[in-house]
């Protein structure tokens, strides 16, 4: 495991240090350097970037993109969407759900609603990977929340991704949709559900 806690925002430690021998000198107790000691482990572990195995990665399943919870599963006419919620206690990190090529990304403009909103969803601020598969495109909409710092893909368009390959990350509490083609696809998830991406099953191929 590595975190990208010290590339991304290499500040986080000397203005916690700061914060803590400022407050150590008006407040002279060691619950201070507990506290800033456990929030600094809090900023690596959501930071923290896994590489993820399953033993049951097939071409035959569709895998969970993030760690989190499956809100709901909406189906459309050609497709089914489901809706995860991402909180600050989970892993950030989107991992590939299925064998393909990255053939767009796209930042699309918006609000920054609360990130478990069903409703406003669609207006909020996002950004869009689009995977190429054998069983049509899939596209990850990493959804932003008004809490969101910081947003990162790790691939570029015309790449070949695996499943349960790291995409990005999204920091702090996000949405996260994963739109597949309905062909096909038989979903086997309930929501409220826990998932952990690169490992639990979602669908599979019928």
């Amino acid at each position: 495991m590595r975190t990208l806690l010290f590339n991304d925002f290499p500040f986080i430690f000397p203005i916690l240090f700061l914060i803590m021998v400022a407050i150590f000198m008006y407040y002279p107790n060691a619950l201070v350097i507990v506290i800033c000691f456990v929030i600094l482990l809090w900023f690596i572990s959501i930071f923290r970037i896994e590489e993820r195995t399953s033993n049951n990665v097939s071409n035959r399943h569709v895998l969970s993109p993030i760690d989190g919870t499956l809100l709901e599963i909406r189906e459309h006419d050609n497709s089914f969407t489901f809706v995860f919620f991402n909180s600050m206690f989970n892993s950030q990190v989107q991992w590939a759900p299925y064998d393909g090529k990255i053939t767009g990304i796209n930042m699309v403009e918006g609000d920054k609603n609360v990130a478990w909103s069903l409703e406003h969803h669609n207006n909020n601020m996002q950004d869009i990977i689009t995977i190429e598969t054998d069983v049509g495109n899939m596209k990850l909409h990493k959804i932003s929340s008004w809490m969101t710092l910081k947003e990162r893909n790790f691939i570029n368009v015309g790449q070949v991704v695996d499943q349960t390959q790291t995409l990005g990350y999204i920091i702090f509490p996000a949405r996260i949709d994963l739109t597949i083609p309905k062909s096909n696809i038989t979903p086997i998830l309930h929501p409220n559900e826990k998932v952990v991406g690169g490992k639990t099953i979602i669908a599979k191929l019928k």
